[in-house]
């Protein structure tokens, strides 16, 4: 077996050993870092998804608030304008009901207004 001869004495040993551990401690660091860079990355992209999708809820949130009041302010209008057409109709059934049971009683006063004017 052949032996290999080292011309570093212990202590240059011995800083050559230190330097490697620190390096290959950097090195984890870093991977460590590098990992931790593309967690946070894809986070915060699902954080920005999020935060698009709360986004477009409020949109609709917002549009079927604004639908539904358009709704109750028609609903109210319409209420408004039945209302009228209501009691003209009612106003004209009955009117239609009592001119249809007094009907020869008008005819005969007409009769009777036209003799004496005319």
């Amino acid at each position: 077996m052949i032996k290999a001869q080292s011309n570093f004495s212990e202590e240059e040993k011995s800083g050559i050993l230190k330097t490697l551990n620190e390096a290959d401690s950097a090195l984890k660091y870093f991977e460590n870092t590098s990992k931790l860079a593309e967690s946070n990355k894809s986070k915060s992209e699902a954080l920005t998804r999020s935060l698009e999708d709360l986004k477009a809820a409020k949109a609709q949130l917002l549009h079927a608030e604004k639908m539904s009041s358009l709704g109750v302010l028609t609903a109210g209008i319409m209420h408004e304008i039945q209302n009228p057409l209501n009691f003209v109709n009612n106003f004209s059934k009955v009117s239609k009901e009592f001119f249809g049971r007094n009907e020869g009683r008008i005819r005969q006063r007409k009769f009777r207004s036209c003799k004496s004017n005319c």
